[in-house]
């Protein structure tokens, strides 16, 4: 997770926190339940350090602070706080569960329940983290979607440098 973080964080610059906070909790998803049906090491390990992992380095903390700095504008301090509370918050109520699942059942259902719950966590963040009438899409957009719209905020054409209100044609930088 600690060598995936920087990666994450560029991917969220590139396609924005809804994409991959949904594909996280996919790939996480998918991770748990492929540990639950395999019976081959090695498949167990690519299906947990690979998927799993991979999902878990997609959804920690800095992308969830990241989605928080993006979606407030007031009380942002409150909101962050709020978010990654989630992290050990959750494991206060989810690890019990697990530890209940498994002394009654097995480790098996225990990831087959993880990997279900994670898939259906998905569209609902998916739904949660979209854009809402009326409030400013900037902090939503992702870098590539800005690149594909290269005007300035005081409308501007590209390799138009703009100080304060006047703006005036600059040749473009060198290649």
């Amino acid at each position: 997770m600690a060598f995936l973080a920087p990666v994450a964080g560029r991917m969220v610059d590139r396609h924005g926190v809804r994409v991959m906070l949904a594909g996280g909790l996919v790939l996480i998803g998918l991770g748990c339940l492929a540990v639950a049906s395999t019976s081959n090491r090695y498949l167990f390990s690519i299906a947990f350090a690979g998927l799993s992992g991979l999902g878990f380095s997609i959804v920690a903390t800095h992308v969830v602070s990241t989605a928080v700095a993006r979606l407030f504008d007031k009380h942002r301090g409150l909101a962050l706080g709020i978010a990654t509370s989630g992290s050990t918050g959750g494991q206060f109520l989810i690890l019990p569960l697990i530890a209940v699942v498994l002394a009654q059942f097995s480790w098996r259902w225990s990831f087959l329940a993880m990997g279900i719950a994670a898939i259906a966590l998905a569209p609902l963040l998916w739904r949660m983290l979209a854009p809402r009438p009326g409030t400013p899409k900037e902090h939503m957009r992702s870098r590539r979607a800005s690149a594909a719209m290269p005007w300035r905020s005081c409308g501007a054409p590209p390799f138009t440098s703009c100080s304060g209100a006047s703006c005036s044609a600059a040749s473009p930088p060198p290649a």
